[in-house]
């Protein structure tokens, strides 16, 4: 994302042709005529809620101010921005109330078909999920490519092009009951699994809370012990 955030302006020069055709005003990295765009790096799939937080933006407000901590959803237009003229890459405001109510409406029959079960009267639940699990394929395809990491060992991770996939993706995530990436028990290492996997979870099982604490508590214990020899 911009090192500077991005601002919403009414100002700028939009092409005749392109593909976001909506409402401005745009949303532009903020930049000067003299200062050069400079940009930083984030992990969004590492912030496991994020696409249902962009889900609840309400007003243009909301929406710039997400954009100054996330940038620009991606694949946006070239914008000429006054008073030089200079081009920076900018996206209505329009396509963001667009995608945000898309993937809140999304979210919201998702989160309904989760609770149904089948043959519950008056609910066709593998009818809307099929169509929340298509919508999302669809909304991915061309935009993940799968990565194997040198950093990591080779781990193989899924990597989003842009931010409007990250979130998608970690929707699919949410489908699939998955953290953004493999959460390790802290006691064995092993991977926690099930609906439950949050960041936040740190064991498995509680056997291996109680074994951890167990342990942890016998190796403070022979510090202080060894410390207090030495003194």
């Amino acid at each position: 994302m911009p090192e500077a955030g991005v601002q919403l302006r009414a100002d700028v020069v939009v092409p005749e042709a392109g593909d976001d055709r909506e409402p401005g005003p745009w949303l532009v990295a903020a930049s000067s005529a003299t200062a050069p765009l400079e940009w930083r790096q984030y992990a969004p799939l590492d912030r496991g809620e994020l696409h249902r937080r962009w889900a609840k933006l309400e007003s243009d407000q909301a929406i710039e101010k997400f954009a100054n901590q996330y940038g620009l959803l991606g694949h946006a237009e070239a914008v000429a921005v006054p008073p030089r003229g200079i081009i920076r890459r900018g996206e209505s405001i329009g396509r963001w109330r667009r995608e945000v109510l898309a993937m809140r409406e999304l979210i919201g029959l998702w989160d309904v078909v989760k609770q149904r079960r089948p043959g519950e009267k008056g609910a066709e639940p593998e009818q809307d999920r099929l169509r929340v699990y298509k919508t999302v394929n669809d909304r991915l395809k061309g935009h993940v490519d799968s990565v194997s990491h040198p950093d990591l060992g080779g781990e193989i991770l899924q990597w989003p092009d842009c931010l409007l996939a990250a979130l998608y993706l970690l929707l699919q995530f949410d489908l699939a009951a998955w953290s953004a990436r493999p959460v390790h028990c802290k006691y064995c290492d092993g991977d926690i699994k099930g609906e439950k996997t949050t960041r936040r979870r740190q064991y498995c099982t509680d056997n291996h809370r109680v074994l951890y604490a167990y342990h942890h508590r016998n190796d403070r214990q022979a510090r202080q012990q060894a410390q207090g020899e030495e003194r």
